[in-house]
């Protein structure tokens, strides 16, 4: 097959040398071989970045369930104190109102420090120290409680 002009289709003009091309050819493999490791070290920190974004979330929902957790703890305890208090006010209903009032001044008024009571020893009402002066009295839930803490 010759074309008009006398030459042969498909053949080049100019002759590469095989040094040439060999040196082309090993360049062009030095080439992408540094853009892969380019590649492979730039999705490599990707993913270290988000596995560190992943420890942080987890850290963080870690702490904000042991906040909840902690706040359910408080007002199971004051609930506990309140109805520790309401009953004691029930069996000094009966003897009188001198008793009640004794029982108020006394309970509500005298703190017990809490590092002079054992730990192993059932606690007292009042003797959290988180409920303070008539509040301790309180009947009922205040959804306002939370958002006061």
């Amino acid at each position: 097959r010759k074309h008009i002009a006398g030459k042969i289709k498909g053949k080049p003009s100019k002759r590469i040398d095989n040094k040439q091309l060999l040196k082309s050819l090993q360049r062009q493999m030095a080439d992408k071989e540094s853009r892969d490791a380019v590649q492979r070290e730039a999705e490599l920190s990707e993913e270290k970045r988000f596995l560190d974004h992943i420890n942080m979330e987890m850290d963080l929902q870690a702490k904000y369930q042991r906040a909840d957790a902690l706040i359910k703890q408080r007002d199971l305890l004051a609930a506990w104190e309140r109805d520790g208090h309401l009953k004691n006010l029930k069996k000094l209903s009966a003897i009188g109102p001198d008793a009640l009032r004794t029982y108020a001044r006394q309970s509500l008024l005298e703190k017990p420090e809490p590092s002079k009571q054992p730990s192993s020893a059932p606690m007292k009402p009042g003797a959290s120290g988180g409920m303070t002066g008539m509040s301790a009295m309180a009947v009922g839930f205040d959804p306002r409680a939370k958002s006061r803490s």
